[in-house]
C-alpha cells in the first residue's frame, strides 16, 4: 500500500465534496502468490451495497482482448520465440479527476489508530472499465504502425492484456522486434520487461534488468535456461517444449473435490485431451449418483477417481515441442493440415496435425491442437456420435484457419466411420433434423471431397475415446 501511495496511484481525498455529491468506497484485501512470493493489493469493484456495485455502473466498452488459444497457436509457428510483460499495466492509465471519488478506500495510518480516506487515480484490475487500458495500448500501437509495423502488429495481435508472446524466424528479427516494441511502450511511459526466450543470442541482447527474475545472474552459455509459465502454459526454454506440472491433489472424493481437481489442469490447446476426458467422465458419473456436493461418491467411482488422480504424476513426463517445425528444418515448401475425428460411448473429439515438407523433401508431422468432449447423458448412437466428432473436426479447422495465420496448401479430414462419411458425402437422401444440421455445418467449413477413411487402428483421434489406464497412457501419450 505504501508503494501505491508513494507512486501516485492513490491520493488523499480532497476536503471539498464532489460536485454531484456521489462517492463510492471500495473494499480491498491482500492476495499472496506463493510461487512469485508477491503480495498484491486487490480492490473489489464487484461487491454490492444496497443491491448495487461499482461494476454495474461502469461501461465495459468493446472487447479488445485477443483470443488466448489463438495467441498460443501463433506462438508455435517459428523457431525463435520470446515473451515479455508490461509492468503494472492498469496502474499506468489515469482516471479523470472528476471520477476518482468512485474509487475511494479507507486505510489506517502507521500509528494504527487514524483512519484516512484515499482514492485511486488510476484504473483497477477487475473493474469493468479497465478494458480502456487494452484500448489505449492498441491505439498506441496503431499510431506507431507506420514507423514500426512489425512491432505494432505484435502488440495488436499477440498481446493478451499485458503479456505478449511471439515466434519469429531468426534471432535478429526477435531482437529488432523487442527493441521497437519497447520503444513504442516507452513513448507512453510503459515498461516492457520480464523477457525470456529460447535463444541465447536474443537473451544476450536484452539488458539484465529487463529479463525475467530466473534469468538474472545466469551464465547464458554455461547454465541451463529455466522454465517459465507463458500465458499460463509451462515452457521449458532449454528444450523449447511445452511442459505440464502436476501438484499433488488432496481433495476429497466428492463432486466438489473432483470438479476442483479436474478444473485446475490448464490445457487450452488440448494436448491433454485424452487424460482430461477421463476426469470429466468421472465427474459426469458423480453427478449421476444424485448425492450432495460434499458427500463422498460410491466406492466404485472412488476407485476410478483414485486411478485418474494417481496418473497425474505422469503429466510431468509430457513434453510437446513448441515449434511446429524442428530446428534447422529450413524453409517450408509445402504445408498440410490433417484433421482426425473419432467417437465412442464415453467420449468424442478431434485432433489436428501439421505435415510440412522442406526443399530437401524432408517431412515433419506435429500435433497442433485437439478437442475432447464427454458424451451427453441423453443417449446417442455411435453413428451420430461419429458425425458429431466430425463437426468438432471442422470447428477445429475454423479455429486454426482463423488464428494460425499460416499458408496452407492442403487440408484433409479423416474418419474411421463409414457411416459418418456416408452422411457427409450423401447428396440424395433427406436427413432427419439432427443429421441434417450437423451435415450442413460440416459442409459449410469443408468440402465432402476432403473427407477420407482411415482404419481405426491408425486413427490418432481414437485416443480421446480410450478408457484410461496407466499402460495406455504410457503407450500413447508419453
Amino acid at each position: 500500500m505504501d508503494e501505491i501511495l508513494s507512486s501516485g496511484h492513490a491520493e488523499p481525498v480532497p476536503t471539498e465534496c464532489p460536485p454531484d455529491g456521489k462517492i463510492w468506497y471500495l473494499p480491498h484485501f491482500a492476495v499472496y502468490h506463493p510461487k512469485k512470493k508477491k503480495l498484491r493489493v486487490a480492490f473489489d469493484a464487484s461487491v454490492k451495497y444496497q443491491d448495487k456495485c461499482l461494476n454495474d455502473e461502469l461501461l465495459s466498452g468493446p472487447d479488445h482482448v485477443n483470443c488466448l488459444p489463438g495467441i498460443l497457436l501463433r506462438f508455435r509457428k517459428e523457431p525463435i520465440a520470446f515473451s515479455g510483460d508490461i509492468q503494472k499495466m492498469f496502474l499506468n492509465f489515469k482516471v479523470n479527476t472528476e471520477e476518482r471519488d468512485y474509487l475511494r478506500f479507507l486505510w489506517v495510518d502507521r500509528d494504527l489508530e487514524t483512519i484516512k480516506e484515499y482514492r485511486m487515480t488510476v484504473h483497477l484490475f477487475g473493474a469493468t472499465s479497465s478494458g480502456v487500458a487494452t484500448f489505449a495500448l492498441r491505439k498506441l500501437a496503431s499510431e506507431a504502425s507506420e514507423k514500426h509495423p512489425a512491432a505494432a502488429n505484435f502488440i495488436i495481435k499477440d498481446f493478451y492484456v499485458d503479456d505478449g508472446i511471439r515466434s519469429v524466424k531468426s534471432p535478429e528479427e526477435a531482437i529488432n522486434l523487442i527493441r521497437d516494441t519497447t520503444n513504442i511502450c516507452k513513448a507512453a511511459n510503459l515498461r516492457l520487461h520480464k523477457f525470456i526466450s529460447n535463444s541465447r543470442e536474443v537473451l544476450e541482447a536484452i539488458p539484465e534488468s529487463e529479463k525475467t527474475a530466473n534469468l538474472q545472474g545466469l551464465h547464458l552459455y554455461k547454465d541451463t535456461l529455466p522454465s517459465e509459465r507463458t500465458l499460463g502454459l509451462g515452457w521449458c526454454t532449454e528444450k523449447d517444449a511445452f511442459i505440464f506440472t502436476s501438484n499433488p491433489i488432496d481433495k476429497p472424493a466428492t463432486k466438489r473435490g473432483i470438479l476442483s481437481s479436474v478444473s485446475q489442469i490448464y490445457d487450452l490447446l488440448g494436448f491433454l485431451a485424452p487424460f482430461l476426458l477421463q476426469g470429466r467422465i468421472v465427474m459426469q458419473q458423480a453427478c449421476q449418483e444424485s448425492k450432495g456436493w460434499d458427500n463422498e461418491v460410491s466406492p466404485t467411482l472412488q476407485s476410478k477417481w483414485k486411478q485418474w488422480r494417481d496418473n497425474l504424476n505422469n503429466l510431468n513426463q509430457i513434453h510437446i515441442p513448441r515449434c511446429l517445425k524442428p530446428t534447422e528444418f529450413g524453409d517450408v515448401k509445402r504445408a498440410e493440415i490433417h484433421y482426425f475425428s473419432d467417437a465412442s460411448f464415453d467420449g468424442y473429439g478431434a485432433c489436428a496435425y501439421s505435415r510440412i515438407i522442406n526443399n530437401e523433401g524432408n517431412i515433419h508431422v506435429t500435433l497442433i491442437a485437439a478437442k475432447s468432449k464427454v458424451v451427453p447423458l441423453k443417449g446417442l448412437t455411435i453413428p451420430r456420435l461419429e458425425l458429431q466428432s466430425s463437426v468438432e473436426a471442422t470447428r477445429l479447422k475454423s479455429f486454426i484457419g482463423e488464428e494460425l495465420d499460416m499458408d496452407i496448401d492442403q487440408e484433409c479430414f479423416w474418419s474411421d466411420s463409414k457411416a459418418a462419411l456416408g452422411f457427409i458425402k450423401n447428396n440424395d437422401t433427406p436427413f432427419q433434423f439432427f443429421t441434417a444440421n450437423r451435415v450442413s455445418e460440416i459442409r459449410r467449413h469443408s468440402n465432402p471431397k476432403q473427407w477420407h477413411h482411415v482404419p481405426g487402428s491408425e486413427n490418432p483421434a481414437d485416443s480421446v475415446t480410450w478408457s484410461f489406464s496407466k499402460s495406455t497412457y504410457e503407450k500413447h501419450m508419453v
